[in-house]
């Protein structure tokens, strides 16, 4: 990285650290920022980026360690729980995406409505410890896919905050 590029990096840095972190319709004033670092400016800013989310910790996307996933084939009981916390689901599809080996079937085109899919396991799972039902077409209240094999795929989080 060029001196006047790492200067331009280490400014701009300074200038978030120094004015505050917008997040979440608050702002976070935190300081100043770590020492610069002018022969490694890269590890200077990774230094300022940590800064800003341990004092600034608002709300950011869950990360992908902290999203757990279940898939059952169409027909199987589905259940899911948390030990202490709430569930909260992200995102569910009762169908078939485009090629996936999950739950072998003779016709396997891609169909399913995941906006539909999500209010209905949202409806049974949402804010609850555990929640369990059988993934048919009863269920999600018709078959989104006549003559496909299907499955039910849901990503949810265990969460402390009451979601219901």
């Amino acid at each position: 990285m060029g001196g006047a590029a790492a200067v331009v990096l280490m400014l701009s840095a300074m200038a978030v650290l120094l004015v505050g972190v917008e997040s979440q319709q608050r702002v976070c004033y935190s300081g100043p920022p770590p020492e610069p670092d002018p022969d490694n400016p890269e590890h200077w800013m990774k230094q300022v980026m940590q800064e800003i989310r341990k004092r600034c910790p608002g709300r950011r996307q869950p990360t992908p360690e902290a999203l757990l996933k279940k898939l059952v084939c169409e027909y199987s009981p589905f259940n899911i729980s948390c030990d202490v916390e709430t569930i909260d689901v992200k995102w569910a599809l009762y169908g078939r995406v485009s090629g996936t080996i999950d739950c072998p079937r003779e016709n396997v085109v891609p169909c399913g409505n995941p906006t539909t899919s999500l209010t209905k396991v949202q409806q049974a799972c949402q804010g609850r410890p555990q929640c369990a039902f059988l993934a048919d077409n009863d269920f999600f209240g018709g078959d989104p896919c006549k003559d496909v094999g299907k499955y039910l795929v849901v990503h949810y989080m265990c969460s402390s905050a009451n979601v219901h």
